[in-house]
């Protein structure tokens, strides 16, 4: 090898770098765009080896016989350099369509031509060898034909340039080393066939080109090994991405800029498809802190969508290099508005059965408590009525029997909803106070009545008559016999009314407890009583105080009307 002259050494180096090439593709022949540079490495090998051999034959026919293998190789470059880059920028039903076939089957025919050009001579003439360099170079005279050949061969190869720097544009870094690779891999042999084919340069009829393929062998090596040049090509990230799948999709580079969506993204953000290249954060400023973590993972965020709140399960992972570096990130956008809507409709309704159910409980409270006072006066009369047989005594029974039946009805309407009034009556206060008195249990008290005739409430006469009832009956429990009762009117710049006793009031230490459920100082009691009178006020809209009376027992002042402060 040492007396090898050196442009035929520099072609066999490149036809043997471009078999080794080969070898390390075989791994990744699957991937878009491998399929069409291993054919440009073929072409390559054919070109360089032939050139190799013909620069070492000085017959001029055997060396024009080999120039057939040399067209063969350098007519099959262009084509597959554009068949990858259709294929690896995701446009592969184009790389594989019926016109590119034709394409290809032009250039079997345009080989087919170069071979039979010692019959025709239509593409050169007056072919003779020139010795350069120890080498057999030829000279001949360059027939429209080539240069028809050459170029659609260097549109191809520009096309296949234009639509990766397209790419490039598109995804940003994230290929920005593949296609620089790949760019001056080819670029370089390109530019030195340019300069044959014009005659440019000291020795114009040594074509340089499979000499200078070494670089494009040493480029596709880098783009294996170091850019993972088949491993993160686009249309592998568009799989990644399922464009077809409903949730929104993006991909951003390293940097952070936005290189890749699907259709659905773009019902999440505006204009998404002119803003390729925009960082992330400046498009949705709420991924920000996200893709600042090293791997996120799971997390939610709210996102306005057409002026509406909308709540999403956002996922992010990052896709790696051969080496573990991290290439990009993909980020998938669950909607879960609607999940999230029916958990807090599931939650406010276990929240409601839970106070559907504490009412129900209350609601038995109730019952078991205040039913005890009209159930106690039917006991008394049924006494009377069987020593006397009076019909007033069986009159009072049935009083009391019907006042019970009213109770349960309307508690029963109270313990399925909210407590509240909503059908009023005009009730007048004095009457509704002594019909109270008469069905409550007050042995050993007195009842006084100073209301006037403008002493009148829109409100549920049954409900304001177990206030009453209720009240009576806690002034009586809770004093010493004998125990005054008085209801009467708030003074005039105050709407509503007051019931008092003369008992010895309310100790300050429970003032605040008195209106819980539970709260009693009777050992017998069992804390409903005021708690009841409570809940059936505030169904009212109204409110009740309580505070020390006249003669220093309890005073509960009902206010019919906002206080005035």
């Amino acid at each position: 090898m040492s007396t090898l002259p050196w442009p035929a050494f520099a072609s066999l180096t490149s036809f043997v770098g471009a078999v080794y090439t080969l070898r390390l593709m075989w791994a990744h022949r699957d991937r878009p765009g491998a399929q069409y540079w291993g054919g440009f490495i073929i072409a390559i090998a054919v070109w360089t080896s032939s050139y190799g051999v013909a620069l070492l034959e000085f017959d001029p026919l055997n060396r024009e016989l080999l120039e057939a293998g040399i067209y063969l190789g350098k007519n099959f470059c262009a084509p597959m350099i554009l068949g990858f880059a259709l294929a690896y920028t995701g446009r592969e039903e184009y790389a594989y369509s019926r016109l590119m076939k034709a394409n290809l089957l032009f250039w079997l025919v345009a080989s087919g031509v170069y071979a039979t050009n010692p019959i025709h001579g239509l593409v050169w003439t007056g072919y003779q060898i020139n010795p350069v360099l120890g080498v057999a170079t030829v000279t001949y005279s360059r027939e429209p034909l080539l240069y028809a050949f050459y170029a659609i061969a260097y549109i191809q190869i520009g096309l296949a340039f234009a639509l990766l720097f397209e790419n490039l544009s598109r995804y940003g870094s994230l290929y920005r080393t593949q296609i620089f690779t790949v760019v001056g891999g080819v670029l370089i042999p390109w530019l030195t066939s340019m300069a044959w084919l014009f005659e440019i340069g000291p020795v114009s009829q040594l074509n340089l080109t499979p000499m200078a393929f070494t670089f494009t062998v040493i480029a596709t090596t880098y783009a294996l090994f170091r850019a993972d040049m088949f491993e993160v090509a686009p249309p592998i990230v568009r799989e990644k991405a399922i464009e077809e799948i409903s949730d929104p999709f993006l991909a951003v580079d390293t940097a952070g800029n936005l290189v890749d969506f699907n259709p659905a993204a773009e019902a999440v953000v505006s204009d998404i498809d002119g803003r390729l290249g925009t960082p992330i954060s400046d498009i949705l400023p709420e991924l920000a802190d996200c893709l600042d973590e090293s791997d996120p993972g799971e997390t939610e965020l709210s996102l306005s969508v057409d002026g509406a709140d909308r709540q999403f399960d956002l996922n992010t992972s990052v896709f790696r290099g051969r080496r573990d570096e991290i290439r990009g990130r993909q980020i998938i956008l669950r909607d879960i508005t609607a999940l999230k809507n029916r958990e807090r409709d599931l939650k406010r309704r276990e929240k409601e059965l839970k106070r559907q159910n504490q009412r129900l409980d209350q609601f038995a409270s109730i019952v078991s408590h205040d039913l005890r006072n009209p159930l106690g006066t039917a006991k008394t009369y049924v006494d009377f009525a069987e020593e006397t047989g009076d019909e007033e005594d069986f009159d009072a029974i049935r009083t009391s029997l019907d006042r019970m039946d009213s109770m349960i009805e309307k508690m029963l309407t109270m313990a399925g909803a909210e407590t509240t009034v909503d059908d009023r009556a005009q009730i007048d206060l004095e009457s509704l106070a002594r019909d109270a008195w008469q069905t409550t249990q007050t042995q050993g008290g007195e009842l006084e009545v100073s209301l006037d005739d403008s002493a009148v409430v829109a409100g549920d006469r049954e409900l304001l008559r177990n206030v009453f009832e209720n009240l009576f009956r806690n002034a009586v429990d809770h004093n010493d016999s004998p125990v005054t009762i008085r209801v009467g009117q708030l003074n005039s710049s105050t709407a509503g009314f007051y019931i008092e006793d003369d008992g010895s009031g309310i100790p300050e230490s429970q003032a605040d407890d008195i209106f819980d459920h539970g709260h009693t100082t009777n050992e017998n009691g069992t804390g409903l009583g005021l708690a009841i009178v409570r809940e059936f006020v505030t169904a009212h809209g109204w409110e009740i105080t309580a505070t020390e009376g006249s003669d220093g027992g309890a005073r509960f002042e009902i206010y019919t009307m906002a206080r005035q402060e």
